[in-house]
């Protein structure tokens, strides 16, 4: 039976990484079976003609047989269409099983579909592109951070919370961990995205003057009538993420006192 954990051993470099932040990852990943690639799994692709036409003419750059000019000129249709994609790879949760359309898959394509099955979460949660933990998963490897599957986990249960609009209870568990930085501003979310740089969602729905006023004073006691949602929440975790990534000093500060301390 062939296994994911084939697949990771390919990219020797990255799975050295991988295997060091997360042993228990790849072990798991030795009981995913990979099955062969089914028609039937390409129903999500968008547009894939035009992800054909556009590989033929990368294919005739690559090889100098047409000059940058022709190349923008005959693939400048493919780059306006609103909605192009091709599904890379699938993964049967509950079973733990994967396919991979490509004979040799990407390591991304392969952490993503062992991930499914590994953290047992939809893409909402687990997708980097919904800033969900397989971000964390990657800037884990990228940054060396001291981060592990619990770590992720811990991630997901926060984010799944959000989602589900249980918003002030993981205010009130990031708050508590936040208040280890004794920032000297009113306990809310939203004054801590303030300090750093960034705008919260709920300030553009208040009225121009409370919003004057709490945009200027972090620590207003008005900032108590101000409801959390979950959109701050979501955009408050993406900023983190974005953070330690490009070395913020706040959101790296942010990021540890939440998932290191």
């Amino acid at each position: 039976m062939a296994t994911a954990y084939n697949y990771l051993l390919i990219d020797t470099e990255t799975f050295k990484k991988i295997k060091e932040k997360f042993p228990d990852f790849v072990e798991f990943s030795k009981t995913v079976e990979v099955i062969p690639w089914q028609e039937e799994f390409n129903v999500a692709d968008r547009n894939p003609e035009l992800l054909e036409e556009l590989k033929f003419w990368n294919s005739l750059l690559e090889s100098k047989l047409i000059t940058p000019e022709e190349y923008n000129k005959n693939t400048k249709h493919i780059k306006q269409a609103k909605y192009i994609s091709r599904t890379e790879g699938l993964a049967i949760i509950e079973d733990n099983v994967v396919s991979f359309r490509d004979k040799n898959p990407s390591t991304y394509v392969v952490i993503h579909e062992i991930g499914h099955c590994y953290f047992k979460e939809p893409d909402t949660i687990w997708n980097a592109t919904y800033g969900g933990g397989e971000y964390l998963f990657w800037l884990t490897i990228e940054k060396n951070l001291k981060v592990n599957e619990n770590t992720i986990k811990y991630y997901h249960k926060l984010l799944k919370d959000a989602i589900d609009n249980n918003t002030k209870a993981v205010e009130t568990e990031i708050l508590s961990k936040l208040s280890k930085l004794e920032l000297d501003i009113y306990p809310h979310i939203g004054t801590y995205m303030l300090m750093a740089g960034t705008i919260p969602h709920t300030l553009s729905k208040l009225p121009i003057d409370i919003e004057t006023e709490i945009f200027i004073n972090l620590n207003s006691n008005k900032w108590q009538d101000i409801k959390v949602e979950k959109e701050d929440i979501i955009s408050f975790f993406l900023n983190t993420l974005e953070g330690v990534r490009w070395n913020d000093p706040f959101y790296k500060e942010y990021f540890e006192a939440i998932f290191l301390k």
